[in-house]
């Protein structure tokens, strides 16, 4: 599978960190945003691709939601300036 490139994003896909991080759960992302939860999954794989880094930490077992890593809110604030 061919690594995606940046012009390939699109805003909403990068917007999906802002969501992610707003809230906490991609099963809660998936329904504030109506499409399915591995949608999601999808397009959080195609950023991370992307960036070359993972944007977001899912909780281990038993722990719920997921929380950006450090590459990930510097995308976010980065993200947050540009609007």
């Amino acid at each position: 599978m061919p690594v995606p490139r940046f012009e390939q994003l699109r805003l909403r896909d990068l917007l999906l960190l802002d969501h992610i991080a707003r809230y906490g759960t991609l099963r809660e992302t998936a329904e504030r945003l109506h499409v399915t939860q591995p949608a999601i999954t999808q397009a959080l794989q195609t950023l991370e691709q992307a960036f070359g880094a993972t944007l977001v930490e899912r909780g281990r077992r038993g722990q719920r939601g997921v929380g950006l890593t450090p590459a990930g809110a510097a995308v976010l604030s980065r993200l947050r300036i540009a609007r």
